[in-house]
């Protein structure tokens, strides 16, 4: 089995937006870069560049889970916890560590699959509160308008909901009837320092060597490439922008990204958003017989692997994608017992993963974890 097997199926705040997207009309682009500051030297800031360094070197190395407050008490059992998910792959398996997280409780779980069109979410939703669960989590692949009716009707009743993948603009806590949320913009802006981060550190010149691809689309990919851009910005960089369709991955992408290379021959890193947007790209540029940049992914899939081990791939993002779902039943867990939720939007750890240490990336939950979450729920 491929070490990304499980890491795949992982990543919802940007795999069901690229599913979304998909339906999304966008063709290719090339944007004018992000400016850096006159004064910059070639290589960029020194003083960032060694910032970039230490960065990378504290993560690239095997993750571990996060550290958790104990619960005040071991939470009582019998409650019971909804799942809404979707009927892709990804959504099963995240939605499978839900179950997980709530049987260790000694709770029941119960998944609700919900298609991609209002009218099945809604539905859902109608069921979840007709149900009357101790507890909501779901994934958001609607607006979260268009089940305001339903999300009110649960707070109504005293229901805490949680949300994983929320649209940029979706309030977490006070008035809302979301007490919190898992996989939010917080992990988008990690990930993309992060990719920032490994540019950073290695290049020896930032001017007109760094493209950012993505499908404008998508909210989620804009906020990457923004935090991306500022940060290789800020250590005196500029960054070029290829945009694609989602629905162009693996058909059109791979010859899109060579005649762009062709039209930039300066280009010296690739980022993407998804190492899913390097399907047949690492091909079409050997094929063309261009140089190869170094290309920078997030959320491995089952050729990441491959590409780390030849060299054709520079580095990869894995975020805690599984530790996600278990945050989500920490947070139910001190609800339970009328503990405080120190985080509400809480953000796991993640790894820089390179040539050097492919090996060391989990194919489930980071290290120490489910241990760690057992241990401060008092279930061990």
């Amino acid at each position: 089995m491929s070490t990304f097997k499980h890491i795949v199926t992982a990543g919802t705040l940007l795999l069901v937006a690229a599913a979304l997207a998909a339906c999304s009309p966008s063709g290719p682009a090339d944007q004018t870069p992000t400016t850096a500051p006159s004064s910059s030297a070639p290589g960029g800031n020194a003083e960032a560049k060694a910032a970039a360094a230490a960065t990378v070197a504290e993560y690239n190395k095997a993750p571990t889970a996060r550290t958790l407050e104990p619960l005040s008490t071991k939470p009582p059992t019998g409650k019971r916890v909804i799942t809404i998910s979707c009927p892709l792959p990804v959504c099963a398996t995240v939605s499978g560590n839900v179950t997980q997280a709530v049987e260790a409780l000694g709770w029941e779980h119960q998944i609700l699959v919900a298609e991609f069109d209002p009218e099945s979410y809604a539905s859902a939703f109608d069921t979840a509160v007709q149900l009357a669960p101790d507890y909501v989590e779901f994934i958001s692949t609607q607006p979260v308008d268009v089940v305001s009716t339903q999300l009110a009707a649960l707070k109504a009743a005293g229901i805490p909901v949680v949300i994983t993948s929320p649209g940029l603009d979706t309030q977490i806590g006070g008035d809302s009837p979301l007490v919190g949320a898992v996989d939010s913009k917080d992990v988008v802006d990690l990930y993309a320092g992060l990719q920032a981060a490994v540019v950073i550190a290695d290049a020896d010149d930032l001017q007109g060597t760094v493209t950012y691809m993505l499908d404008p689309s998508s909210p989620s990919y804009v906020v990457a490439k923004d935090v991306f851009t500022a940060a290789v910005a800020a250590a005196g960089g500029t960054v070029n922008t290829l945009e694609f369709a989602q629905a162009d991955v693996g058909t059109t992408l791979p010859g899109q990204v060579v005649s762009y290379l062709q039209r930039n021959p300066n280009t010296e890193y690739l980022v993407a958003p998804l190492d899913s947007h390097f399907l047949g790209v690492v091909e079409a540029i050997q094929a063309a017989q261009l140089d190869l940049p170094k290309l920078i992914g997030a959320y491995p899939d089952v050729e990441s692997s491959n590409r780390l081990r030849t060299g054709t791939e520079f580095a990869v993002i894995v975020p805690d994608v599984f530790g996600a779902k278990w945050d989500a039943v920490d947070i139910f867990a001190r609800l339970s017992v009328g503990d405080p939720i120190p985080d509400n939007t809480p953000v796991g750890n993640a790894m820089i993963a390179t040539k050097d240490t492919v090996d060391l990336i989990p194919t489930g939950l980071f290290q120490g974890a489910p241990g760690a979450y057992l241990k401060a729920w008092h279930v061990e």
